[in-house]
């Protein structure tokens, strides 16, 4: 019979071709012309090839080959291209080395999760893409695996037994059973595949009552970890165990197991024995003999079970011998030979489908109360500890007394001399000893609160542990009981009606014993604490000291206690395990109370007062157990066996190794459901490598059986419904394992026979389709002698390469084969250790990924452009009022100035920028007005941050010109477009918790003053703000302003974007006010303009109502969707930022804190991520094949804003793989208010900072963390940094701890959470796997918007327009024109203009210029071309050609047209180049040993190459020793230079001034400019000079400095001791600067970096100084230490008329008001610049010539606030600190002493990075102290020296 499966038939004699392939037929022409031979072309689509974008469709050719003649029929499956070469069917996801060999290996069927048990029996848990999410050792050898049905729980079977359920979330052990005694070889779980109907077919659903009337269950207690009294007792987050025994809404499954004896139990839930079977004790029928006969196994082994999705029937591998053992005596024995060999056995379950309704209702009841069991006994245990803790610490001191009375020959007893006090006899020596010198108050006190502390917790545990338990299971047994009586449905199962009743009573008794147990703890604890308020009474008594104010005590009890309790314990006697015939005494009368109540029923046993809690616990445990255990012995004998079928025979020693045979077992539901009701619905397939020694004839095949269990109309003739097929497997391979996939699909994992064993071998994987099998009905009418495979020996089947379906796998293969049929998936082990996973389907019609895109509006702060004065704005009112009772003429402009001329002078105000409101008090009129400092005049009145208060109140001259003032005052103001109503979120909970304050203090006055109307909500929870704004008004705002961290802000744009009118929503502007930790957000706003970031001038801002476009990030994974406005981390950085949190009451301080210990315990990651590079960024990484999700599509009724629709998937993707240190990706430049994390990012350009760290060391990652305040750690070689348009994270475990994972952060906020991670109160939105993140930048067509309130424009935040500045459209030239020509640019005839003011202009794709002064730096002539030689600073225009640091080489060519024009040019360039007064000659130091000996490399490959371009002639003197430079320039011609270059760090620059200085025409040299190029550790000098000009401390930008020529002024300190002085430009430090600058030395090697490493280990062995400062100090600090009336000046000898050089300033200092601070000091530092080093900005205030220097001084100071000031000195914060005292001083004295701690050794006197003075047994270096370790005095001059400056 031939199927037609195509539309394509070829017959035996025609042509077999296609129009893409041509097939020959593999067959030899003896076997063509004797056998007739069909061919039938299969056409089938194949997925896609993976190397091409466009899909295409190849033809697969399925040829039957059908052989009359021998019977044989061969499968030949030849696959071919359209190219002719073999299409690989299976997609390999990746080959992934192992480190341990894996021995059994199950996908999860919902998630994407691989669980794999390794040789050393370790439990691994990887996702799909290999990460690992956890690893767990049971302890004990794993010998079988299984997943729970809904994926969320895992099952594990051990040697000895026990099956352990473990969490797939970590791995955490839920719940161990142990139903078996040898090891478990098999489990199967299988949940009920149908829908939960009765037998009437009524759903049923099952609901657990006892919520209704009980609160949760309770947990059981924890033991108290401190001391006694300690009620800590829960532990809120184990939640695990709960939800597992929680079944009412899970479907109903049973957990199979088999052992290696020949048991199978049976669990439901997995939790609750339900059945054991023993199939060794199983009569197997033999209906084909005899309907009476039936035959055991012997010797039996399991191999695998399978239970049907219906539940109804259990399919059993296993080898052993069937034997006839049911002959009667005197009957003739049947002739059945024994066959030992591998059986099938089908087992009849269908009880757990027909009473699987009462079934769930028993085990949801069972396996509770089995919990709540334990929660009791756990209960008793922690009662049991904690009361005996008590009584030993009572015994303990109370035991002394008995020792004290023997020792005085006393015979009396502690309860007899208490007696005796008490009755007010005279106390005894050896009783006064123990209370008033023994015990004493403390110690009673502390009695006191151990004994009835302790008693307090156990009531505690009482009432809400061992108390709720006992109700909740009295409550459950009573549901039981009531299901009993409905015997028709329970009795079946085994519910007996009385055993409940006994257990439910039981059950009652328990809580009698708790109520007793109460009452009797209640009474002791009293009689204890009467006890105790009496002896301290009367110690008081016995120390005469009053004691009236302590408790009163009753005479009585502590009678009672003292002979009843005092040596007895009653407490104990109830919690403690007693022996059996331990009881309770009971009087006569109580027994006979007890019989009495009896008789009204509600209890049987008379005896229960008898027995203690804990025997009473027992005793209802005991009938707990036998009332649950009538279930499970019913449910075993109701499991039978229907048939068992012989499949092959096998030899003793085959018997006895179990793991030689590949199988495999599965149910596929029928096409057409059963005859009755009681049969299945589902086909059972049985797969199998048949032995070889089995049959001679069958070799090498794989046998397949289906449908096993009898159908009725088939018994009468003796035939079941069982068929089979065997496949041959192709030669040269061997079966290694198999596994049934997905509908009727067999994979094959073969291994190709190689006589080699130097090669890694060859193997394959094959899919087959049972469906296309020709199955044989196989007969069994005779006997049992016969095997089930022998009828199948002339149909074989016989496989070849040629299938489509075979995927070539280059490396021997081991078992086991892993195949998921939800992924579509198969996970194949090499013998080398090596996991390869292939995709087994690929979906043709999946679509594809869209680009998620956001659009926000974001706060921004710029300031207002100022209108030219020669254009005069009209007048709008006029008047003459009175200011401060004087005539003055008030002006408003109609641009908004409100100008004010009085006393001569002229005051303005301009109403859009600093005017807040106006009010009207009587006859004046206040003007409302906060003005940035340094603008507008003289500022007065209150200060703001960045703003000073600057009211002007004015009278006008009448109440109409009043009216007249407002009217114009308003209109004006509502005509800016502030916001007038306002609705605000305050976050009581964020950083250190201020943000109320701050908003009652800071923001709501300057709002109430700008007549905000004001909607105030307090958050109370975590996305509290979300959901209030996603269901409010929008209308009724003008914005919303965020009084919190970054954190609120996310949760707003969230809850905007997810609005059903969000596009509405999103026109809403956002405000922030910094009241949090981090604060980024308004950080970057506030930064960008110069502000400071505080809630003053956030505030003012959102006033101001200016707005700006902002990015806002797409976080997805899968349908899961998160909207980010400031960054995503993961490693490190993520780390600190969460981790940090439980460190949350330091403040912003955390994250310091925090990091510094983070990185001495270093995290690395595996992972990799995947970015689309923004163009220019297109190198980094390695190319990759677009990773974005395949979403669904999203319904056209969705809520919210779902993403744009750009597609990405054609563009070039690259990655970068791990492991990684961190990854951060950023929307805004600053990450927190310390943290310039991405210098580069923009708000709205549609681009994301990515910033990764691989490997680096942790003394670098000290220094990055320090640099991370400037920005200037993406320079380092170390970190990576780019802008991209979309990207994807995929995480992965750690390095050192790899089952451990990380965190992903977003916003702040924890996004994602792997296993093993810190565990706060975060829960993650997503899952811990890969992510991907897309942006897309603010676009007014799409009008899809979000705003949010800030200083200067409008922050649309979904769309695409790039905002870029360019330049003006008009022709008009700010300057009249030199020369105007056109020349050829490119060849293209262009106009080119040098203007007078030096702008070269042209036009070349849009109009372009050029600064002579600023970006020209020479040009040359090129032949008849012209090229000019321009360096730009980044982001002023597009820039192209080579990059230095912040400038771009943008060379310009252009060619004059003819010889006259080029020489015209060419004199005009020169002739202004020439008057910038640019030097021409210049002397140049190198250092080669400063820092890292980088300075000649750095010279010849930065600095060079600059010079020559701007025609600079230089002389390069390299120095050789130190002071070389300063003999130098001592008596150079200075007259030859136009000025001196140092290409070093700070030292040389000191040597040239000090040398200069020297000379005896200082003066003259003095007007020499010096320029700093950055080559050594500190470059404090260059930093501190580039970076007010915004610039990067870098050789370029100090060298192009050089170039343009500015220079500036510089104040040089004179340093004098004796007669001896040292000229300082920098800074003069002692005690721990100095330390850590000067003894750092010895680590040189590392550079900058030395100065974080042994500033830490400086800090931990902190170092203290005694001394005095004294100084005199710049106006306004005055206040600043105590007077001294000795000036402490040295009166110097004078100075001899012949004496070269500069000897100081001539100031007289004796008459000024000195001042003193006294030590002990932890440091002094004198400052003549802002910065120490390039990450140190020591002084903040410091300028370069205003003649003072400035102070920092510490004194006492703890450890970890100086950590902290050690991380802040990178952005000048540290001088804030109260620790800090920071003031500018004219002159200054330094006494230095010794240490504090060490008196015999003395510190270091460090000036500028120099040793000047150096004390006994201090740190010996090779530089010697220029002066001795003693007072000496530093006066500055003020702008004595030149240096080259950027502006």
């Amino acid at each position: 019979m031939v199927r037609e499966t195509s539309n394509l038939m070829v017959g035996h004699d025609e042509a077999c071709s296609t129009e893409s392939s041509t097939f020959t037929p593999p067959f030899s022409s003896a076997t063509a012309s004797s056998s007739p031979i069909v061919v039938v072309v299969v056409d089938r689509a194949y997925g896609k090839v993976a190397e091409r974008k466009s899909r295409q469709v190849v033809c697969h050719l399925c040829v039957f080959l059908l052989s009359a003649d021998s019977g044989d029929r061969r499968l030949l499956l030849p696959f071919t291209s359209e190219e002719g070469e073999s299409v690989i069917p299976f997609q390999l996801q990746f080959d992934k080395p192992i480190p341990f060999q894996i021995k059994i290996a199950e996908w999860n069927p919902e998630k994407d999760l691989l669980a794999m048990v390794t040789e050393d029996s370790k439990i691994l848990l990887h996702r799909f893409n290999w990460q690992r999410l956890w690893t767990i050792s049971p302890g004990r050898p794993v010998t079988s695996l299984c997943w729970r049905p809904d994926g969320k729980a895992i099952a594990v079977g051990l040697e000895d037994g026990t099956i352990a359920l473990h969490d797939v979330e970590n791995g955490k052990l839920l719940r161990s059973l142990k139903p078996h005694a040898v090891a478990v070889v098999c489990l199967n779980w299988e949940e009920d595949g149908q829908s939960n109907t009765d037998e009437i077919g009524k759903v049923s659903v099952y609901e657990d009552r006892t919520s209704r009337f009980f609160p949760p269950a309770p947990r059981a207690p924890k033991m108290p970890g401190v001391v006694a009294g300690d009620s800590s007792f829960m532990d809120d987050g184990e939640d695990s165990l709960a939800e597992l025994s929680n079944t009412s809404f899970r479907k109903f499954n049973v957990l199979c197991s088999g052992d290696r004896d020949g048991s199978i139990c049976f669990n439901i839930f997995g939790i609750y024995q339900i059945g054991k079977i023993n199939i060794h004790e199983l009569s197997v029928p033999v209906p084909h003999l005899d309907e009476h006969a039936s035959c055991k196994l012997f010797n039996a082994t399991i191999y695998k079970v399978a239970l049907s999705k219906d539940l109804c029937r259990l399919v059993v591998m296993c080898t052993g011998e069937l034997r006839d053992c049911d002959s009667e005596p005197g009957e003739e024995k049947l002739s059945v030979r024994d066959l030992n060999g591998l059986h099938c056995l089908a087992m009849d379950t269908s009880i757990f489908w027909k009473r699987k309704y009462e079934l769930h209702q028993v085990a949801q009841q069972a396996s509770n109360i089995e919990d709540l069991t334990e929660v009791i006994r756990e209960s008793l245990s922690v009662m049991r500890k904690q009361w005996a803790d008590a009584m030993k610490t009572f015994h303990d001191k109370f035991q002394s007394l008995s020792t004290l009375i023997i020792d005085n020959g006393l015979e009396s007893s502690p309860q007899e001399e208490f007696l005796s006090l008490l009755g007010g006899a005279r106390i005894s020596p050896a009783l006064n000893q123990f209370l008033v010198n023994s015990l004493g108050e403390v110690g009673v006190k502390r009695v006191l609160k151990s004994v009835c502390g302790t008693g307090k917790d156990l009531q505690l545990v009482v009432l809400d542990h061992l108390q709720p338990a006992a109700e909740i299971i009295g409550f459950r047994m009573g549901e039981l009981r009531g299901l009993s009586r409905w015997r028709a449905r329970y009795q079946g199962i085994g519910l007996d009606e009385k055993l409940l009743n006994e257990a439910t009573e039981n059950a009652g008794l328990l809580l009698v014993q708790v109520q007793r147990f109460m009452m009797v703890l209640s009474t002791v604890v009293q009689q204890f604490s009467n006890f105790f308020n009496w002896l301290l009474k009367s110690i008081k008594y016995l120390m005469q000291e009053p004691n009236d104010q302590l408790m009163s005590y009753d005479s009585e009890l502590l009678v009672v206690f003292l002979k009843f309790l005092y040596d007895q314990d009653p407490v104990k006697d109830l919690v403690d395990v007693s022996e059996a015939d331990d009881d309770i005494e009971i009087d006569l009368k109580t027994i006979e109370r007890v019989k009495e109540l009896m008789q009204f029923g509600g209890f049987t046993d008379s005896d229960f007062l008898r027995r203690t809690l804990t025997k009473e616990f027992q005793h209802m445990e005991s009938s707990l157990k036998m009332a649950l255990q009538m279930p499970f012995t019913t449910i075993s004998k109701k499991i039978s066996c229907m048939k068992l079928l012989p499949l092959c025979p096998l030899q003793l020693s085959t018997t006895q190794t179990r793991t030689t045979i590949p199988m495999s077992l599965s149910f596929y539901k029928n096409e057409v459901s059963a005859d009755t009701a009681s049969e299945s619905g589902y086909t059972d397939y049985i797969s199998f490598q048949v032995p070889d020694e089995a049959f001679p004839d069958i070799q090498n095949c794989i046998g397949i059986a289906k449908g096993s269990k009898q159908h009725s109309n088939n018994e009468k003739n003796g035939y079941t419904s069982l068929e089979a097929v065997l496949l041959s497997v192709p030669n040269g391979y061997q079966c290694v394992d198999l596994s049934l996939y997905k509908d009727k699909e067999l994979v094959l994992l073969l291994n190709k026979s190689s006589e080699s064993t130097e090669d890694s071998g060859e193997a394959c994987m094959m899919v087959v389709q049972t469906g296309d099998l020709t199955f044989i009905s196989i007969s069994r009418s005779s006997c049992l002698n016969q095997w089930e495979l022998e009828d199948l020996k002339g149909s074989i089947v016989y496989l070849e390469m040629e299938n489509e379906k075979v995927r070539k796998v280059p490396h021997s293969t081991i078992a086991p084969l892993a195949v998921s049929s939800s992924r579509g998936v198969a996970c194949v082990f090499a013998e080398r250790r090596r996991a390869l996973v292939y995709i087994l389907e690929e979906d043709e019609d999946e679509e594809d990924a869209s680009e998620d895109k956001a659009l926000c509006h974001v706060i921004s702060h710029s300031r207002q452009n100022e209108r030219p004065e020669n254009n005069q704005p009209a007048v709008i009112l006029i008047d003459l009022v009175f200011v401060d009772g004087e005539f003055a003429m008030v002006t408003l402009t109609a641009d908004g100035v409100l100008q004010s001329n009085e006393y001569g002078g002229r005051r303005n105000l301009v109403l859009k920028k600093d005017v807040l409101g106006f009010a009207v008090e009587g006859k004046d009129i206040r003007v409302k007005a906060v003005v940035e400092r340094g603008g507008g005049g003289i500022c007065c009145g209150e200060s703001y941050g960045d703003f000073t208060r600057k009211d002007f109140v004015f009278e006008p001259l009448s109440e109409d010109a009043r009216d007249r003032w407002c009217f114009s005052l308003r209109r004006y103001l509502d005509s800016l477009g502030r916001p007038k109503r306002l609705l605000v979120f305050v976050n009581p909970f964020g950083g250190k918790k201020s943000a109320r304050k701050i908003f009652l203090n800071e923001v709501k006055p300057l709002l109430d003053d700008a007549d905000i109307q004001l909607d105030v909500q307090e958050t109370k929870y975590q996305l509290h703000a979300k959901g209030f704004v996603r269901s409010m008004d929008v209308s009724k705002y003008d914005g919303i302003v965020c009084v919190s961290g970054d954190g609120i802000l996310v949760e707003v744009v969230n809850g905007l974007l997810e609005r059903e009118d969000w596009r509405k929503a999103l026109n809403l502007p956002i405000g922030m006010v910094p009241a949090g930790t981090g604060n980024g957000m308004i950080k970057s706003l506030l930064d960008s303009v110069g502000l400071r970031c505080c809630a003053t001038s956030a505030t003012i801002s959102i006033i101001r109502g200016h707005k700006r476009s902002v990015d806002v990030a797409t976080i997805s994974q899968g349908t899961t969707r998160f909207f980010s406005v400031l960054m995503l981390a993961w490693g490190l950085v993520a780390d600190i930022d969460i981790e940090s949190e439980k460190f949350r009451w330091m403040g912003s301080a955390r994250i310091d804190f925090y990091a510094l210990q983070r990185i001495m315990c270093l995290r690395q990651y595996n992972g990799r991520v995947l970015f689309l590079p923004a163009p220019g960024f297109e190198s980094y990484g390695d190319p990759a094949i677009s990773s974005l999700y395949k979403e669904p599509p999203v319904s056209g009724q969705a809520l919210g804003y779902q993403g744009p629709e750009t597609k990405l998937e054609h563009l070039e993707w690259r990655e970068i793989k791990g492991p990684f240190v961190s990854v951060w990706l950023h929307n805004v430049p600053w990450g927190a208010e310390s943290s310039l994390a991405a210098p580069d990012a923009k708000f709205s350009d549609g681009l994301l900072d990515l910033i990764v760290v691989r490997n680096c060391p942790k003394l670098v990652l000290l220094s990055l963390l320090r640099q991370l305040s400037d920005g200037t750690h993406v320079q380092s070689p170390y970190v990576v940094y780019l802008k991209v348009k979309a990207f994807v994270l995929d995480p992965g475990t750690r390095i050192d701890e790899p089952d451990k994972e990380g965190i992903i952060d977003s916003d702040g906020e924890v996004l994602a959470r792997g296993k093993g991670t810190y565990n706060c109160d975060q829960k993650g939105l997503m899952s811990y796997d890969k992510i991907q993140i897309t942006v897309d930048q603010g676009n007014e067509e799409k009008k899809k918007k979000i705003r949010l309130q800030s200083h200067q424009r409008s922050i649309s935040s979904i769309s695409l327009s790039l905002s870029m500045d360019r330049q003006p459209e008009n022709d008009q030239l700010s300057s009249p024109a030199i020369i105007s020509d056109r020349v050829l640019v490119n060849g293209v005839v262009t106009p080119l203009t040098l203007t007078a003011d030096g702008e070269l202009r042209w036009t070349e794709s849009g109009r372009r210029k050029s600064s002579v002064g600023k970006d020209i730096l020479g040009f040359v002539v090129e032949g008849n071309k012209v090229r000019v030689k321009i360096l730009v600073e980044k982001g002023g225009g597009i820039c192209c050609g080579e990059t230095a640091g912040d400038y771009a080489r943008k060379n310009f060519v252009f060619e004059p047209l003819s010889d006259e024009s080029r020489k015209l040019w060419c004199d005009k360039l020169h002739q202004h180049l020439e008057s910038l007064g640019r030097p021409k000659k210049l002397l140049v130091f190198v250092n080669p040993f400063g820092g890292k000996k980088s300075a000649r490399k750095i010279f010849l490959e930065e600095v060079k190459p600059l010079f020559e371009d701007a025609d600079i002639r230089l002389e390069i003197q390299e120095t050789k020793y130190q002071l070389h430079a300063k003999e130098i320039v001592r008596s150079i011609d200075v007259s030859i230079y136009d000025g001196i270059v140092c290409v070093s760090g700070d030292g040389v620059l000191v040597e040239v001034v000090n040398g200069l200085l020297e000379r005896a025409d200082w003066r003259t040299a003095l007007n020499l400019p010096i320029g700093m190029v950055p080559a050594g550790s500190g470059n404090g000098m260059i930093k501190s000079l580039l970076e007010p000009a915004g610039l990067p401390c870098s050789a370029t930008s100090a060298t192009v400095s050089i170039i343009r020529g500015h220079t500036r002024s510089l104040d040089v300190a004179t340093i004098s001791q004796g007669t001896t002085k040292f000229f300082s430009v920098l800074m003069l430090a002692w005690g721990l600067v100095a330390d850590i600058d000067i003894e750092s030395e010895k680590f040189r090697w590392m550079g900058s970096a030395r100065f974080d490493v042994y500033g830490l280990q400086r800090i931990i062995c902190l170092r203290q100084y005694n001394g005095r400062i004294r100084f005199v100090p710049a106006p306004g600090f005055e206040s600043n230490g105590q007077p001294v009336t000795c000036s402490g000046v040295d009166k110097e000898s004078s100075v001899s008329d012949k004496a070269l050089g500069y000897q100081g300033p001539d100031t007289k200092l004796e008459d000024l008001e000195w001042r003193e601070i006294k030590g002990p000091f932890v440091s002094v530092w004198l400052h003549n610049v802002p910065w120490g080093a390039e990450n140190t900005l020591a002084a903040p205030n410091a300028k370069f010539c205003d003649g003072y220097l400035d102070l920092i001084v510490m004194k006492d100071c703890p450890k970890l606030a100086l950590l902290s000031l050690m991380t802040k000195l990178s952005d000048g914060t540290h001088v804030q600190s109260p620790y800090v005292a920071y003031l500018k001083v004219k002159a200054f004295v330094l006494e230095p002493g010794a240490r504090i701690d060490e008196p015999d050794k003395e510190g270091i006197i460090d000036s500028d990075g120099e040793v000047l003075a150096r004390g006994r047994r201090s740190y010996k270096c090779d530089q010697k102290g220029l002066m001795s370790y003693d007072k000496l005095q530093i006066t500055v001059d003020q702008g004595l020296a030149t240096l080259f400056s950027p502006e």
